[in-house]
């Protein structure tokens, strides 16, 4: 009994352990032996099994969507306070003012990454960490 891979667009679309002997057929793809360690999703190309990327671009999108929404989330929180006390009429303070505004720019930063560029994102220092 071996283990074969279907593979259908260079692409291992299911495996089958089979005696090799019996008539089989399936619907689509090509069967081809396998070695052990080849599942479902790796790559066939020129003979020879290709596994995937650990990681795939989309899921390290998809978390650097997450981490502009929670940076951008914790900014707004952030200055929250300082514009209730502009809702009820009162008056901010210079340093106020200033720390509402470095806050509103760094979202403005934010809102500008390109997260499809992941994992080589260089993500906007947050008001206060810049160096001197």
């Amino acid at each position: 009994m071996n283990n074969y891979a279907i593979v259908k667009n260079n692409i291992v679309i299911n495996l089958i352990v089979w005696d090799g002997i019996a008539e089989f057929s399936p619907d689509v793809g090509e069967v081809i032996i396998a070695p052990d360690g080849v599942v479902i999703g790796w790559g066939y190309e020129n003979g020879e099994f290709i596994a995937p990327p650990i990681v795939q671009h989309a899921m390290t999108v998809d978390e650097a969507e997450q981490q502009k929404v929670s940076l951008t989330n914790a900014a707004q929180q952030s200055i929250s306070l300082l514009q209730t006390k502009l809702l009820m009429g009162r008056t901010l303070t210079s340093v106020e003012k200033g720390k509402v505004n470095a806050i509103l720019d760094y979202i403005d930063e934010l809102e500008s990454v390109d997260t499809s560029t992941a994992p080589d994102i260089e993500w906007p220092a947050p008001p206060g960490d810049q160096a001197s």
